[in-house]
């Protein structure tokens, strides 16, 4: 009988002392838990802790910004940068069209939506991992921060919502949140893949490479065309490049069967649909697995089909 009521005590107060944890703080502990024990026993299962952390800090993130919408600065800040992303989504999804039918995308009206539709996934990850940057280098400042005022005896609270372990907690952010970057990152990769920005991504390396190495007085301070290409291939590797394109290849299908139309003012041959650029121009679409998305795009005169 009396351990039974120490069973019954002890099970009382391991219930108290969790309820002293978030959801966010449970989910570091248990995903930290899978990650030593995944490394240990050698078990797959990284993926399931990378989910469990992300859940843990998408619910601060969360709450981080319900508190900032309470505040008129906080939701003129939120409002600025939710103006400032859509439009440089719309932007990209422009370029997007530039890059697969080799026009201006002005007349491309449904698609511009539809890309910008298509490529949600990579700006919700890339704004994530911009977002979770800034909370690894704030928790960084702060921790450094926390420790200088306590040594002139100074309490400050670690974290707004933490109560126990909060110290803890903080560290296991600064091991889980690379991990979240790293995964965001590898989301946001095919995007980028056989585009213009790749282009400019990788020879920004090579600079910096190539600038590194003259500061350490290496010899060599240029990098061989072969040696390029294996780094291109490392960065942008062959299953990448297939994701990219068949995400413009989902673009290039609303365009053929969505946004031209089969039936013109202008004269075309049969199979080929039209999409009018201006009074005196035509792009004429037709399929051709050719081409890298599956269709050809060709700039016409329009010749009216009356006399």
């Amino acid at each position: 009988m009396l351990n039974f009521s120490k069973h019954i005590i002890n099970r009382e107060k391991f219930k108290t002392r969790m309820a002293g944890y978030n959801f966010s703080q449970l989910c570091y502990f248990v995903s930290f838990i899978i990650i030593v024990v995944s490394l240990i026993g050698g078990l797959s299962t990284f993926y399931l802790a990378l989910c469990i952390a992300i859940l843990g800090l998408a619910r601060e993130l969360n709450v981080l910004f319900l508190k900032l919408w309470d505040y008129a600065l906080g939701k003129s800040f939120i409002v600025i940068i939710y103006a400032g992303a859509a439009n440089i989504a719309l932007a990209y999804a422009a370029s997007q069209i530039n890059q697969i039918t080799g026009i201006e995308p002005y007349p491309f009206i449904f698609t511009i939506g539809f890309t910008a539709l298509v490529f949600t996934p990579f700006w919700v990850a890339l704004s994530s991992l911009l977002i979770l940057s800034v909370v690894l280098i704030s928790i960084n400042l702060w921790l450094v921060l926390s420790i200088l005022l306590r040594i002139f005896r100074v309490n400050v609270r670690a974290h707004w919502e933490d109560h126990q372990n909060v110290w803890l907690t903080m560290i296991l952010r600064l091991l889980l949140v690379p991990f979240v970057c790293a995964y965001l990152f590898s989301i946001v990769f095919p995007y980028f893949a056989d585009s213009s920005f790749e282009a400019l991504f990788t020879n920004k390396i090579y600079q910096r490479v190539i600038a590194l190495d003259a500061n350490e007085n290496i010899e060599e301070t240029t990098i061989s065309a072969e040696e390029n290409a294996n780094a291109n291939a490392s960065l942008f590797d062959q299953e990448t490049r297939r994701k990219g394109r068949f995400l413009k290849s989902i673009i290039a299908d609303f365009i053929f069967y969505f946004e031209a139309y089969e039936y013109s003012s202008c004269k075309k041959e049969s199979g080929q649909r039209s999409v009018v650029i201006d009074d005196f121009s035509v792009l004429l679409i037709s399929i051709d697995e050719t081409k890298p998305y599956g269709y050809s795009y060709i700039v016409a005169k329009c010749e009216p089909v009356y006399e």
